[in-house]
């Protein structure tokens, strides 16, 4: 407000001093009644007499002018962010800062902390079973179907485990139930094996001449692995199908040998 007052007052003093310097014009001059000369001519009055007030009240109004916008922008502004605030973010600002979800990873072939857990209680168990005789009459042969389903090209499978012995000879395998994936240029199938908290082992189990069926190199030996064991985890890969992990809770297979042991007993031993 003092600043809109002094400059008020400077307007005053300059329009007061602009009036006090203004010049009178000129009068006419009586002519003389015996002179015969022409009267004078008019003198022209001064371009000064004419002047408007210095420029200097001009600048002065349009500073005051200048000064009141930018001070009423200023407001504006002010009251524009105040708002903006007031209302909060915008969608845009709130999606951007909206946390985003970690993308998650595709499954992929099995691996050891993929298949289940060693602790699933048992719902299967051994049983004997002639069938895998085949044409034997004398021969002792024990079944045990896998805790879970797995899927084929074929359709869902329950993979079984199988310990026969013909004539002292033990061999063992896994049923599948389906033909294994093609394997160029290699002898057997690949399966990785997981017996208790062992570490995984890969080998290579040839298959049935029905392709339906893996047997272990070493029968004999991977049934001794067997007999002390509470778990194997069998990962294979069927036709045309991601790879799978067949379980088994291998415990009480011993007994059942041991009562077999005519048929089971290596010939050395029978003897």
């Amino acid at each position: 407000m003092d600043a809109s007052v002094a400059v008020e007052e400077v307007v005053e003093a300059v329009e007061a001093r602009v009036e006090k310097t203004e010049v009178a014009p000129p009068t006419l001059a009586a002519p003389s009644l015996a002179s015969a000369a022409p009267p004078p001519a008019l003198a022209k009055p001064p371009l000064m007499s004419a002047a408007l007030p210095p420029v200097s009240a001009a600048p002065a109004v349009s500073r005051r002018r200048l000064i009141a916008g930018v001070a009423a922008a200023v407001v504006v502004v002010l009251l524009a962010a105040g708002m903006m605030a007031a209302r909060g973010p915008s969608r845009a600002e709130a999606r951007a800062a909206a946390p985003v979800a970690p993308p998650t990873r595709a499954a992929s072939s099995p691996t050891a902390a993929s298949v289940p857990s060693s602790t699933t209680n048992a719902t299967q168990t051994w049983n004997a079973e002639k069938k895998w005789l085949g044409g034997y009459r004398r021969g002792a042969a024990f079944e045990l179907p896998a805790e879970n389903v797995v899927k084929t090209w074929f359709g869902p499978a329950r993979p079984s485990l199988v310990v026969r012995c013909i004539s002292h000879n033990i061999e063992a395998f896994v049923f599948t139930g389906s033909p294994m994936k093609i394997e160029t240029r290699a002898a057997g199938k690949t399966v990785n094996l997981f017996i208790d908290d062992q570490a995984m082992q890969t080998e290579r189990w040839p298959d049935s001449d029905d392709h339906d069926a893996l047997f272990a190199p070493d029968g004999a030996a991977f049934a001794k692995r067997l007999l002390n064991a509470r778990m194997l985890r069998f990962g294979y890969s069927p036709h045309n199908s991601p790879d799978v992990v067949a379980q088994f809770q291998v415990e009480g297979l011993q007994p059942l040998m041991t009562a077999a042991a005519k048929e089971c007993a290596p010939k050395a031993a029978a003897r």
